[in-house]
């Protein structure tokens, strides 16, 4: 089951970082702010962050001091990459309403209370050695903004379809909103999974039932952000194929 997990997550990663850094370099030639946000949310988050959190958890032949560093660079990481994956959501699907700006704030401000609560009691070596403390109530952010997320791209993959009925809409761009929208929810699934088992006391990373929901979950989130940003030619001939069928 762990294998499992490593395989569910490793491709997590693994996309994460390849897509993160092909939409900053697309951000590069087209100067578009939501491509950087997004790509540069998604390497430091998943690209770089998660697995320096599993070595600062998980890696307990390293040095406590070693393992710390490693677990605050998770943690800062994972507070500005998900709040530029909220910016992404925010200029793309919301970028005239205020209520979308105050929720990017609110997750920004919500990890950041987090961790100054965690790193000034009980600090991180308490996390790395067990993790408990302020720091595991992130669950909570991170179920509301993969959720948001997710919600935001799922509604819009709805109109679209509308649309697309009446050939008014693309179907490789509509079913990329669809793809988004999964990866998102599966996102939202681990991170509400967690919260439970972090509220009933019981340990979910690395253990066989936290490989049996991050093994499959993460293989579902990596393989739709591929399909939906990196596509095969093969997938797009497909769906241009079927443009009449529902996306």
């Amino acid at each position: 089951m762990a294998l499992f997990a490593a395989i569910g997550g490793g491709a997590f990663v693994l996309t994460s970082f390849v897509l993160g850094i092909r939409l900053m370099l697309l951000a590069r030639r087209t100067r578009g702010f939501p491509e950087f946000v997004l790509g540069f949310g998604l390497f430091l988050m998943v690209g770089l962050g998660y697995p320096m959190g599993i070595v600062g958890v998980r890696a307990t032949g390293l040095a406590t001091e070693i393992r710390m560093v490693f677990a605050l660079c998770n943690m800062v990481f994972l507070m500005v990459g998900m709040t530029g994956v909220a910016l992404f959501t925010r200029r793309v699907f919301r970028p005239d309403v205020v209520w979308s700006s105050v929720v990017v704030v609110l997750i920004f401000l919500g990890y950041g209370v987090c961790l100054a609560a965690q790193l000034l009691d009980p600090g991180l070596a308490a996390y790395v050695d067990n993790p408990y403390g302020p720091w595991r109530q992130v669950s909570w952010i991170s179920l509301l903004g993969s959720g948001w997320v997710g919600f935001e791209s799922l509604r819009y993959h709805l109109l679209l379809r509308k649309r697309l009925r009446l050939g008014l809409a693309d179907p490789v761009v509509t079913n990329r909103f669809l793809l988004w929208a999964t990866g998102m929810l599966a996102a939202a699934v681990i991170a509400g999974v967690t919260l439970v088992f972090g509220l009933l006391g019981v340990r979910f990373v690395g253990t066989a039932i936290g490989g049996l929901v991050v093994g499959p979950l993460g293989l579902v989130i990596s393989g739709s952000m591929w399909l939906a940003f990196l596509p095969p030619r093969t997938y797009v001939a497909w769906l241009r194929r079927h443009s009449r069928a529902p996306a």
